[in-house]
């Protein structure tokens, strides 16, 4: 989350998607093109593309715009990287002004991470409500409704999840495996003492509970087991 063009990458995503999309309707006028599937069955596919590709890339309002396809493509992306990029760095900042407002204190991190969520969720939102429509359109209305309400809950789960977690939660979850091991070979487990459950069964942070409560165990065998990660 600190390495450098880890904002760009992440903010610009959601503008490629939203690009990949919104061009089909720049390019016809109307949503009409994108949602029936014509485009897929276009004989342009199997002929000489160059002579497509020069063509006017815009059209709206009834009028062509004499940009060749080929960099109308390339421009509706950039502008919609540039805009989705610029927005996530203006909500890091208000995210942290508001922070402040209410009393709170956050991290540049955290905030990134709520940001860096809400981008994600935004996206897989976007993809499945435009992604194979064509033929998602095409079942029966209360399958289409069933399959939309699952996309949201499943995607309203995700964000519940995800959106509260901090910075130690994901270094204990990447420290878990490793863990794992150290505390095996140091074979010092009393069962009674998982009540029954393997070390297996344990989520990280049970697991860094574990490693901090063991009988006996000392500061020296603690940084033996992190040295190991």
């Amino acid at each position: 989350m600190e390495k450098p063009g880890r904002q760009f990458v992440h903010y610009g995503y959601f503008g490629m998607v939203i690009a990949f999309y919104l061009y089909y309707f720049l390019h016809a006028g109307n949503w009409d093109y994108f949602f029936s599937g014509v485009w897929t069955h276009e004989d342009e596919v199997n002929a000489n593309p160059w002579p497509k590709l020069l063509e006017p890339g815009f059209y709206l309002y009834g009028h062509s715009i004499a940009i060749p396809k080929i960099l109308a493509v390339f421009l509706t992306f950039a502008v919609m990287i540039a805009v989705t990029y610029s927005l996530g760095l203006i909500l890091e900042k208000l995210c942290r002004k508001y922070v402040v407002i209410q009393k709170r204190s956050i991290s540049v991190i955290q905030s990134r991470h709520i940001v860096f969520t809400v981008f994600t969720i935004a996206s897989f939102w976007t993809f499945f409500s435009y992604g194979a429509r064509p033929l998602l359109n095409r079942l029966p209305s209360l399958l289409l409704l069933g399959f939309n309400a699952l996309i949201v809950l499943v995607g309203a789960i995700w964000l519940f999840r995800t959106i509260k977690r901090q910075r130690q939660d994901y270094d204990r979850t990447a420290m878990a495996s490793s863990l794992r091991k150290q505390v095996k070979r140091l074979d010092i487990l009393d069962e009674k003492l998982l009540e029954g459950r393997s070390i297996e069964d344990l989520n990280p942070d049970e697991l860094y509970m574990l490693v901090k409560v063991l009988p006996g165990f000392s500061e020296q065998l603690r940084q033996q087991i992190y040295k190991g990660v």
